[in-house]
């Protein structure tokens, strides 16, 4: 969180300060994403006849929308551009890694809605058509992101949902311009851009299962401990997990188990106006 704050303060102190000669623009825009999904998973829980998964990458691809409000300033005798903006990013679902037997498969898909912080510097050319190249990092502000475990067997199905949290994180963006000035005060834009932001889960708590059958004998997450984990990044000997602690682990306690990342990267097609004041 320290990094993440260090960015904003010299962002916003090189953005507004009192410059001779600063032009200060507003930007409104919107953007179609094609996001490249990655989840490295470590040490899943047991799903009936599944064993448990190692330590392994998948990759997923989805389509997904953003908006984006901010500001962005430059210079009259320099080409030098500085911008700070909210992007709101909605609709990406992405699919985690499948595991399977020949009676039983199971696969979590994970949709996330996020608001980040994009800061950014780059270069942007004069004139009634110009371009720009502006890159910077992600600083994530607010998310709200589900879970869904998918599983099917000879005995039972269900679909079951987990609100997770996230620890903070931070990501890059880089993205290119093509600017046309409808007058002095108004540009179009368009172009496209590349986003990359890592998230390490924090916790992980089942809040609902929903059956399509074997309801009446299903043994899925009947404990404190099959319903809820806690991720951390070492395992000891004292950790409440029942593969490295089989004898002292406490069931009436969260599984601690280790951290889980999902990368929310994609690539964008952006367009929208600027405003100059």
């Amino acid at each position: 969180m320290r990094l993440q704050l260090i960015f904003l303060l010299i962002f916003v102190g090189l953005i507004f300060s009192p410059i001779q000669g600063q032009n200060y623009n507003a930007y409104i825009g919107a953007a179609m994403h094609g996001e490249l999904g990655q989840s490295t998973q470590k040490n899943i829980e047991k799903i009936n006849t599944i064993g448990y998964m190692a330590t392994r990458n998948s990759f997923s691809f989805a389509q997904g929308a953003a908006f984006a409000i901010g500001f962005q300033s430059s210079n009259d005798s320099s080409n030098l551009t500085l911008k700070m903006g909210v992007q709101h990013l909605f609709g990406n679902t992405i699919q985690a890694g499948a595991n399977g037997d020949s009676n039983n498969r199971a696969y979590e898909l994970w949709q996330s809605n996020q608001t980040n912080l994009q800061l950014g510097i780059g270069f942007k050319t004069k004139g009634k058509h110009s371009v720009e190249i502006i890159a910077g990092p992600v600083i994530p502000l607010f998310y709200k992101s589900s879970n869904t475990l998918n599983y099917s067997g000879t005995n039972e199905a269900f679909n079951a949902q987990y609100k997770v949290k996230f620890k903070s994180g931070l990501g890059i963006h880089l993205s290119t311009h093509y600017l046309f000035k409808v007058n002095e005060q108004v540009h179009f834009f368009a172009g496209g851009a590349l986003q990359l932001l890592n998230r390490k889960i924090s916790t992980k708590e089942l809040t609902k299962i929903s059956y399509s059958k074997g309801a009446d004998n299903s043994n899925f997450a009947q404990t404190p401990y099959d319903k809820k984990q806690i991720f951390v990044n070492e395992v000891n000997a004292q950790t409440n997990d029942a593969n490295i602690n089989p004898k002292n682990f406490d069931a009436n306690k969260p599984r601690e188990t280790l951290t889980q990342s999902y990368s929310f990267g994609s690539l964008a097609v952006q367009f929208g106006l600027l405003y100059i004041w």
